[in-house]
């Protein structure tokens, strides 16, 4: 595939780029009026879980869509009771809760065709003891909470070999673990011996529970959490103890987000691999769903109402955004036509960072003695599960005063950009191309890619 040059040469500002020109939705359970559905979280192979009721039928039914298989209404139950979706991992596996013949709650793990139940963290009598299963990362450890030994609910963290461990909790009451990454970090919040007492959690297998850092003793939660170890949730804002507003964990400390206009509350409910949070902005604690909006939210352009980011006529309220992954696209649940229905929306139209999904190798500088020109080829490879659309956008990061790249298609932020022209790179495809560099002062050439899919 032969890289082409752009006509118009481009100067973007990264604080200007917006965070979709538009999305497209689908309504992925349908549902007859007076029931309602949910969509819970999305993978990143586009699997879709999540649960509906139909006013005709007395129970509720876990569903999974995908774009290959299309909708399965009814994932079962390991009692013939209600069930609930609230995860799947990118290979598939499925978790949640059923509800049981005296009305309690189990965790389950659907796969391979089969549903577990996953039980709970100590074997009591009461019949209200329950557990919940939150999460699933991709070597299978669940997250959730349970009825432990004491008769306490708290966070645990279930696998194959041991099953449940109780994680503890920060005080003497309750805790709950809402999500996992890939390194087996876990959050969630819990009870603590304070005045306005729930903190958000991080949970290590060798450091046991943490609290995050908030304001003073002001309440947090955590409900999300990235490979990078980027968590997601809300913080007591400001003087009112009571008002939790957005929140990000980094490296760094605690980041507070906001919320969007009109709206006193929000709070994060996922992150993914490329930083973007989605959730919901909400005017009042413990209001009706109907009265939230769905949220998004990244570093470059803060947090935008999704609703403003649909087609004028689609005749969708957005109320909270449940799930995103590394694609960017998003589920959650709203109103179409008065009805509350899961949604998905696809993002259209602009460039998305691709970065993680991309390994460039980059061979040898080679130099033209007699026109003085510097050529260097670099081979790119998809190392995602799914295709990418084109055009590839290669932004070089980093190069020194006086180099430049011949044919640049423009620049962000001043930094060239390469435009590769092609319709989509397949999962584990590659291609090559080549790239002539302007060095008149004949400085190192050093720079860092990143990789954007799409038109700036």
């Amino acid at each position: 595939m032969n890289p082409a040059n752009s006509t118009t040469f481009l100067r973007v500002s990264s604080a200007c780029r917006p965070a979709a020109k538009l999305y497209s939705i689908s309504s992925l359970r349908p549902i007859d009026k007076g029931g309602y559905s949910v969509a819970s979280m999305i993978n990143n192979f586009g699997q879709v879980v999540g649960h509906a009721s139909e006013q005709a039928k007395s129970v509720t039914r876990a569903f999974a869509w995908s774009s290959e298989h299309g909708l399965v209404p009814d994932l079962g139950s390991v009692y013939g009771q209600s069930s609930f979706a609230t995860n799947i991992n990118d290979k598939g596996v499925i978790v949640g809760y059923v509800a049981t013949p005296n009305n309690s709650l189990r965790a389950f793990l659907l796969g391979h065709g089969q549903m577990y139940d996953l039980g709970l963290l100590a074997s009591i009598e009461e019949d209200e003891a329950f557990s919940v299963a939150t999460d699933i990362n991709e070597s299978g450890r669940v997250v959730g909470y349970s009825h432990n030994a004491d008769n306490m609910v708290h966070g645990y963290v279930w696998n194959h070999e041991s099953g449940m461990t109780d994680i503890g909790a920060l005080g003497t009451g309750r805790s709950y673990a809402y999500a996992i990454n890939d390194s087996g970090v876990a959050v969630g919040w819990s009870q603590v011996d304070e005045p306005w007492g729930y903190r958000a959690f991080c949970w290590r297998e060798d450091d046991g529970i943490t609290e995050l850092a908030g304001r003073e003793t002001l309440p947090t939660v955590a409900y999300g959490i990235n490979n990078s170890g980027t968590i997601c949730g809300a913080a007591a804002h400001g003087v009112l103890a009571n008002v939790l507003q957005c929140a990000l964990w980094t490296p760094s400390g605690l980041v507070e987000l906001g919320s969007l206009f009109g709206m006193s509350f929000s709070a994060g409910y996922a992150i993914n691999d490329v930083g973007q949070v989605v959730g919901w902005a909400y005017p009042t604690p413990q209001c009706e769903m109907k009265l939230g909006r769905a949220m998004i939210w990244d570093q470059v352009r803060g947090m935008q109402d999704l609703n403003d980011l649909l087609p004028p006529d689609s005749r969708w309220i957005l109320h909270k955004a449940t799930g995103i992954n590394n694609d960017g696209d998003i589920v959650g649940c709203g109103t179409f036509d008065g009805r509350q229905q899961a949604f998905m929306l696809t993002p259209e139209d602009y460039a998305r960072e691709v970065t993680k999904s991309i390994e460039f190798t980059q061979l040898n500088l080679i130099s033209n003695q007699k026109t003085g020109a510097i050529y260097r080829t670099i081979v790119v490879k998809n190392v995602s599960h799914k295709s990418i659309k084109g055009p590839l956008q290669m932004v070089f990061k980093g190069l020194a005063p006086g180099i430049t790249i011949v044919g640049a298609a423009g620049e962000i932020d001043g930094n060239p950009i390469r435009t590769v022209k092609l319709d989509e790179l397949g999962a584990g495809s590659q291609l090559s191309t080549t790239v002539q560099f302007s060095n008149p002062q004949s400085r190192i050439i050093n720079y860092d890619i990143e990789c954007y899919a799409g038109s700036f």
